[in-house]
């Protein structure tokens, strides 16, 4: 969770409260399905889809 949160906030700026929110409470299977679109991600919303 945190190293999601670590990853997404340097790229895409400072993190609403409501989407640090969903991250950290993100599946183990969510979270790995995120990691995976970081490393594509044009945007936060494209990365973090469907969350």
């Amino acid at each position: 969770m945190e190293l999601v949160l670590r990853q997404l906030s340097p790229r895409f700026g400072t993190l609403l409260y409501a989407v640090a929110a969903s991250i950290l409470n993100a599946s183990a299977e969510e979270l790995d399905r995120i990691g995976e679109r970081l490393l594509t991600a044009a945007s936060l919303s494209e990365a973090l889809d469907p969350l």
